[in-house]
């Protein structure tokens, strides 16, 4: 039986990184999560090895998920708190990206990604997925996070 002292996971998949969080606490695993960092293109979209199958237009459409994510963002740095204006302005953005087809977008408690109470948002992490181009019989998911709060 292996018992792991310490489990790392990655940033960019928060829903994975919020149900293994909560199964260490509900399953009492004696186990330290080591979260890293999303590691960023620089052009800010999120490495992933489903990039590779983006054509060049696609791959170059795809950075508008961070950059919504990063207009909702600036807009509650700048003292928007309603949780509708911020997704607008992410939405916004997104939107305007014709080869993008929105998945979701979502505002959530950063952490356990609970839905939020009604009123303000102080903090909170945006989740993206959109899907991107034809590559064969497929088009390619991608996925994106970022806090409102944080430094990145």
């Amino acid at each position: 039986v292996a018992r792991p002292s310490h489990a790392y996971f990655g940033q960019k998949d928060a829903q994975q990184v919020a149900v293994i969080r909560r199964m260490t606490v509900d399953l009492s695993f004696p186990l330290e999560l080591r979260i890293g960092p999303i590691v960023r293109e620089p052009d800010g979209l999120a490495m992933s090895s489903r990039n590779v199958y983006l054509s060049a237009d696609d791959r170059q459409a795809a950075t508008v998920l961070i950059r919504g994510l990063r207009a909702a963002r600036d807009a509650h740095r700048s003292g928007v708190r309603d949780a509708d204006a911020l997704l607008a302005a992410a939405r916004g953005v997104i939107d305007a990206e014709s080869a993008v087809r929105l998945d979701y977008l979502e505002l959530r408690a950063d952490g356990d990604l609970l839905p939020l109470p009604p009123g303000p948002v102080a903090d909170a992490r945006l989740l993206v997925a959109g899907f991107l181009g034809e590559n064969g019989a497929r088009a390619v998911r991608l996925l994106d996070n970022l806090s409102l709060i944080g430094d990145e």
